[in-house]
């Protein structure tokens, strides 16, 4: 099979715009230019690539997860932020090698969490994480948010997988219900990017779906600098609520298959008042 690429055929990796949640700060985000290509104006609309008459993406693995075939409401929780956590660990102070556990203090630190700001914070609010414990590996936690005027929110902090074997990630998922808003399957591998300048992931294209996937799966490897994620046989499937594909870090290394799901995410401080998206990918285990 040939490999899918986008018309961009070199992307580069920013740790500043990844932090903020969004492909969309300067400095070469990971995917922005492709991002604005395969996006498309905010007031235009996506060339529609849904794979009719294709039969469900979703194997076994996924069924009765957040990867099911129903498309999730912002009411029930939305993403913020998914922060790799590199095997040179410069995220957690003091740490070697690959994360497999954080302390409450650890997890209240981490940089996305610690710099968390909802995108309807129109006062300039500043919040202090507060977390009662900590997580091993596929464990998640509460965090509550306390603004200095008074706000709280509440979200939920997990220690994942991700698509490189030698990092975990801390995916940050915030709920009006104050316990972890999606199920996931118990140690699955995940990657995360988010999908702006949409009303809605109906539509999206295909060309949109590999940068996606490109973003998503570069991210596990790398924080700065080009991308050599490669990616084939990418598919769009339920008018944009899924995406498959393929991916691979480089030249060399194993192919392995990904399932994409469309989610809420907060769009950010540069878009308040927009609903936002985002995909969700996890690795499809063979077999």
């Amino acid at each position: 099979m040939s490999i899918t690429r986008s018309t961009t055929t070199h992307h580069t990796i920013s740790r500043g715009a990844f932090l903020r949640g969004a492909a969309l700060a300067a400095g070469g985000a990971i995917g922005t230019a492709g991002l604005a290509t395969a996006t498309g104006s905010r007031s235009g609309g996506l060339a529609s690539a849904s794979a009719a008459g294709d039969s469900s993406p979703v194997p076994p693995f996924f069924e009765g997860s957040v990867f099911g075939d129903a498309l999730h409401d912002r009411a029930d929780g939305y993403i913020a932020s998914f922060e790799d956590l590199y095997p040179e660990n410069e995220n957690v102070e003091g740490r070697t090698g690959r994360v497999t556990s954080l302390s409450a203090k650890e997890l209240a630190g981490i940089m996305s969490i610690r710099m968390f700001e909802p995108a309807d914070n129109e006062s300039g609010e500043t919040f202090t994480p507060k977390v009662a414990e900590g997580i091993g590996l596929d464990e998640a936690t509460a965090v509550r948010f306390v603004g200095d005027q008074g706000s709280e929110r509440v979200g939920s902090a997990r220690l994942t997988r991700t698509a490189n074997d030698r990092s975990s990630g801390v995916l940050l998922t915030m709920t009006p219900r104050g316990h972890e808003p999606f199920e996931y399957p118990a140690g699955a591998r995940l990657c995360w990017t988010r999908f702006l300048d949409a009303k809605s992931p109906k539509g999206v294209s295909t060309a949109a779906a590999t940068e996606m996937l490109e973003n998503a799966y570069g991210f596990s490897f790398a924080e700065e600098g080009t991308n050599p994620t490669r990616t084939r046989s990418v598919k769009v499937f339920d008018d944009g609520l899924h995406i498959r594909g393929e991916a691979r870090y480089g030249t060399s290394g194993p192919w392995t298959t990904w399932l994409g799901v469309a989610l809420p995410a907060d769009p950010g401080a540069a878009h308040p008042g927009e609903d936002g998206w985002s995909y969700l990918f996890g690795m499809v285990p063979k077999g």
